[in-house]
């Protein structure tokens, strides 16, 4: 998949680029508060990779978007605990799973057998 022409790795390699040189001309950011945010562009690009190849499976990356983005906050000097990143995060991932409830469908059947992915090709149903 492609952002802009861009593999997502090139645009995360750039954005850390970003962030060290904007440090060396004096942006105060440290070395840990520089991986922070790179940790947290990464975070994002996942969340928005799942979100487009395959939303039913969001919700368990949105929770992990939301400690990333708590880990930054608190490299930042946020006063934050890690109880209220790991609730916030939780409450994400259960209003996400809430959402999607009855919008994806499980993979197997009421024998717990995969079911074959359907395509539909000129108006029939590819099995």
């Amino acid at each position: 998949m492609r952002i802009w022409g861009r593999e997502p790795a090139q645009w995360l390699a750039a954005l850390a680029i970003a962030v060290e040189v904007a440090a060396g001309w004096g942006l105060p950011l440290n070395e840990t508060q520089q991986a922070a945010v790179n940790a947290a562009a990464t975070a994002l690009m996942g969340l928005f990779l799942a979100w487009t190849v395959a939303r039913e499976k969001v919700a368990a990356a949105a929770g992990g978007v939301v400690g990333a983005l708590g880990q930054l906050a608190i490299s930042l000097g946020v006063d934050v605990s890690q109880e209220k990143i790991a609730m916030t995060g939780a409450a994400v991932t259960a209003l996400l799973a809430f959402w999607l409830y009855g919008k994806v469908t499980a993979p197997v059947d009421a024998n717990m057998e995969r079911v074959p992915k359907q395509r539909v090709i000129r108006g029939q149903v590819e099995r």
